[in-house]
Order: structure tokens, then C-alpha cells, then sequence
């Protein structure tokens, strides 16, 4: 066998040859059939969670500015026009509203590729199971015990809807 030098490999596919036996962490090639299972589960979970991510920025970033701006107050048209005029002057609360619109935009791509019946409620289940740990990271809200058991039903119930 010819001796290594720095920097050459014998065998690609494994890192060094001390590891030429069948190692746990040893790399193997990606197939075709991984990229295209990577490739579905990005255009319906992958897409799903963008979505997710994206409605949670933006009400997360539109309830901390209107926790400075105080609640709304419905004396006239004009002082709700006013309170949502001082909302829009935060970059915060445009980038917010733009993540909430743009949230369907990723959702629809994965409704396309998979059935409603599992999807809306996956979307539905994984806006409440993020929103409320943000909420009471950043928000200073707090969770009740059956906010608790309601969260757990949903993770086993997502559980159960994957399966």
C-alpha cells in the first residue's frame, strides 16, 4: 500500500483511514433519493414552519410595540387612526406587517403538496406552541396550568396526525 502524505486521501468517502471500518460517524454519499426527500420535506414541514415563523414575528413584533403604545382607544375614528398611525412610524411594526402578510405565501407552497386535513392543523397547533413560549420570553406573559395541558395535548396530537 502506498504510503499517505499530507493532505491526500485514500478513500474519499472516508475522513481518515483509521475510520475505514464502518464507523457511526462516518459520511456517505448523498443520493438522489436523499435530495428529493430533502427537497419534499422542505416544500411541505419546511414550509410550513417559514410560515409559522413569519406569522409569529410579525404579531410578536406588533403586541411589543403596542405594549409601549398602551391599548387602543375607540372614543372616535380619528384616535384609532391616530394610535395606528403612531404604530406604522416603528420599522418594527412594517417589517411585522409585512411578515404576517407574507406568512400564506410559504403555507400555500406546502397546502399544495399536501393534504389540508394534516396541514391546517399542524399550522394552527405550531403558531400557538411558538407564539406562547415567545410571548412569555419577551412579552413577560404568563401561562396558566391549562395553557400547560393544552400544549401537551398538541404535541400529541401532532404526534398522532404525523404518524
Amino acid at each position: 500500500m502506498r504510503r499517505k502524505t499530507y493532505g491526500q486521501r485514500q478513500n474519499r468517502d472516508v475522513p481518515c483511514m483509521l475510520f475505514a471500518h464502518s464507523h457511526p460517524f462516518r459520511r456517505r454519499a448523498k443520493t438522489k433519493e436523499d435530495i428529493m426527500i430533502f427537497k419534499e420535506f422542505m416544500l411541505t414541514w419546511g414550509m410550513i414552519l417559514v410560515g409559522v415563523l413569519f406569522n409569529v414575528f410579525g404579531i410578536y413584533a406588533l403586541k411589543a410595540k403596542m405594549n409601549v403604545a398602551g391599548s387602543i382607544s375607540f372614543t372616535s375614528v380619528g384616535s384609532v387612526i391616530g394610535y395606528f398611525w403612531t404604530l406604522a412610524k416603528y420599522p418594527s411594526v412594517i417589517l411585522g406587517i409585512i411578515a404576517v402578510f407574507a406568512a400564506p405565501l410559504p403555507y400555500a407552497v406546502a397546502v399544495s403538496k399536501m393534504p389540508l386535513s394534516i396541514a391546517y392543523p399542524v399550522s394552527v397547533a405550531l403558531n400557538f406552541l411558538v407564539l406562547i413560549p415567545v410571548s412569555i420570553c419577551f412579552l413577560g406573559e404568563t401561562m396558566s396550568a391549562k395553557q400547560v395541558i393544552a400544549m401537551a395535548l398538541l404535541v400529541i396530537s401532532i404526534y398522532f396526525l404525523y404518524k
